[in-house]
């Protein structure tokens, strides 16, 4: 498949990522103690980070719970939990080497086996990940708004801007189910429309449920980085509350693409707004560390799971459209 006169190919834009993550790295390990942040992971509070690496692992099951109800919401697939969590665990695989976790969106879609069609499963993946979006950007400025750094607004301002602009598509496909424009054709397109107000109302209440999961998901993600930050440093969470609003800071890199699930860019912005804070980047970047160490864990449990034999049954049907009212 030529890439000529095509502009960027995935593959070039994948590899360009990777290029800048590493560069990040670099960066980093030139301007860093790299033997002080070893000294900080050996000597870290294991009482303290066994838990949270660990917490980090089975937060994902909060995640994989939001996917299986807004896949009966949205597109009327029943999954069991066992199913559920496999593929969602299996998915983070892809997402763990894939640029904003694209990978594990494209397998959640492709690895259902049900009568629906790949537009209607991607509904649930296309929601769930806007609403992701708005709750990390909401909790990024909230976060941003406590830290006490000169300098800070612009960068708040145009994470805001982008959780504005998300949450303005999400509403205007919401609104969209008998309107024209370029939201209502992407609303027919995904299968939105065919079902009148009932369709607004299932996916208006799938957007609730999502973004108040989702907030839940980075939240408890948030509490279990300070724990980390605690295991390797104890005096830096002396105030938690600066802490916790450098980590939401921090994890707005999420948010947006620029490398693999933030590799490098993440741990960066985190070392940097702890230097602004006087704070230790050495134990920043530990922090990071054990926090990166909880996203490959995932990804290997994902492995495990992907690899493994699995009956082959069909997903049923959730029956007919869920009623407007549903929970």
């Amino acid at each position: 498949m030529s890439a000529q006169g095509r502009g960027v190919s995935p593959r070039v834009a994948m590899l360009a990522r990777w290029a800048l993550a590493l560069v990040v790295v670099g960066l980093l390990a030139s301007f860093v103690d790299l033997g002080a942040i070893g000294a900080r992971l050996a000597g870290a509070d294991l009482r303290l980070a066994v838990p949270a690496v660990s917490g980090l692992v089975l937060v994902h099951v909060l995640a994989a719970t939001t996917w299986r109800r807004l896949l009966r919401t949205l597109a009327g697939v029943s999954l069991g939990w066992t199913t559920a969590l496999r593929l969602y665990y299996a998915a983070q695989v892809l997402g763990t080497v894939t640029p904003g976790n694209v990978g594990a969106d494209v397998y959640r879609v492709v690895a259902v086996d049900a009568e629906a069609g790949r537009a209607q499963l991607a509904q649930p993946v296309l929601v769930q990940r806007l609403t992701s979006v708005v709750a990390i950007v909401c909790l990024g400025v909230a976060g941003g708004l406590a830290l006490p750094i000169h300098g800070l607004g612009p960068f708040l301002l145009g994470a805001a801007a982008i959780g504005v602009a998300v949450a303005a598509i999400s509403a205007a496909i919401v609104s969209s189910a008998r309107d024209g424009g370029w939201a209502g054709r992407l609303a027919r397109r995904l299968g939105w429309s065919s079902a009148g107000t009932s369709a607004r109302d299932r996916l208006r209440s799938a957007i609730r449920d999502g973004f108040g999961l989702a907030l839940l998901f980075h939240t408890v993600s948030l509490v279990l980085g300070l724990v980390l930050v605690r295991a390797v440093d104890a005096d830096a969470t002396r105030d938690p509350w600066i802490v916790l609003g450098a980590l939401a800071v921090a994890r707005l890199s999420l948010a947006v693409p620029i490398s693999p699930n933030g590799i490098g860019i993440q741990e960066g912005l985190l070392a940097i707004l702890f230097v602004q804070l006087g704070l230790s980047a050495d134990a920043a970047i530990a922090a990071a560390l054990l926090n990166r160490l909880g996203f490959l864990l995932t990804a290997a449990v994902g492995a495990v799971l992907l690899i493994a034999p699995s009956p082959s049954r069909r997903v049923p049907l959730a029956g007919p459209s869920r009623p407007p009212a549903g929970g």
